[in-house]
């Protein structure tokens, strides 16, 4: 069978369809910097395939679906590049609520947030679906700075909705992002709030973005206990350390 090689010459993976390897997820926060590590990941591999668990996220070109998916409901290989040859990274955002009413429960049990690592968006109809989450062999839990996730938080809906509309509500500024937290401590003010102590309360209503922080918290505190629960080895990457140190940081996610 015909071999394909990278640029740098190494032999990878002819493409399979149904023949996945081993999928290792991307664990991360909304905007903690998935979209650059699966990127990074294509390249220093020699330009193998990432995955994701959201098939709205594959290039428009890909029509038949079920030669990019590791079972009927995902998750989905992003590209028609090869396969690595032991792990494919798969993008997952296991259970957030960015969304939350001020009628909802912000609190995440652990069991829902398992459930949703292994939950997918579908393309053709918008619905979700899941798999079983044993199919994860291995876990790398990506960590942002939570100032710097906010900030890239607020950009992201700022880019869609102006994308979309035209425009919105709070102007790309430092003003703009600071109403843009007032409001999300507003919506979320009846959900957060008599969760916390009286001292936290005192406290937390001047804090930015006081209610999606609680989530972030949340989030990450679940995420430590997947590998646990899955019996898998684990990584924890800081997203900032691509900055202090590229050379260690890939290493240490290569040879993972």
């Amino acid at each position: 069978q015909e071999q394909t090689y990278s640029a740098a010459g190494s032999v990878l993976s002819p493409i399979h369809y149904g023949e996945w390897p081993d999928i290792a997820w991307l664990m991360a926060f909304p905007n903690s910097g998935t979209g650059f590590t699966s990127q990074l990941v294509t390249r220093v591999s020699g330009y193998s395939t990432t995955a994701s668990n959201y098939a709205t996220e594959m290039a428009s070109s890909h029509e038949d679906i079920p030669h990019f998916a590791f079972s009927d409901n995902g998750p989905y290989r992003t590209s028609k590049l090869p396969f690595p040859q032991k792990y494919v990274i798969t993008k997952t955002h296991c259970r957030h609520c960015m969304k939350c009413l001020p009628h909802d429960d912000l609190k995440i049990s652990f069991n829902d947030f398992i459930k949703g690592c292994a939950t997918v968006g579908k393309i053709d109809d918008g619905r979700f679906d899941n798999y079983d989450p044993s199919v994860a062999k291995r876990v790398v839990h990506l960590i942002r700075d939570p100032m710097n996730n906010l900030v890239a938080n607020f950009h992201y809906h700022y880019k869609k909705k102006t994308k979309h509309q035209g425009e919105w509500s709070y102007a790309n500024t430092m003003k703009g992002f600071r109403d843009w937290c007032a409001y999300m401590n507003d919506q979320h003010s009846h959900t957060n709030i008599p969760r916390y102590s009286p001292q936290v309360t005192s406290v937390a209503k001047d804090v930015p973005c006081h209610g999606v922080l609680f989530q972030y918290v949340q989030w990450h505190n679940n995420a430590f206990q997947v590998p646990t629960e899955l019996g898998v080895p684990s990584l924890v990457l800081h997203y900032e350390d691509f900055h202090f140190d590229m050379t260690k940081t890939v290493t240490d996610l290569m040879t993972f």
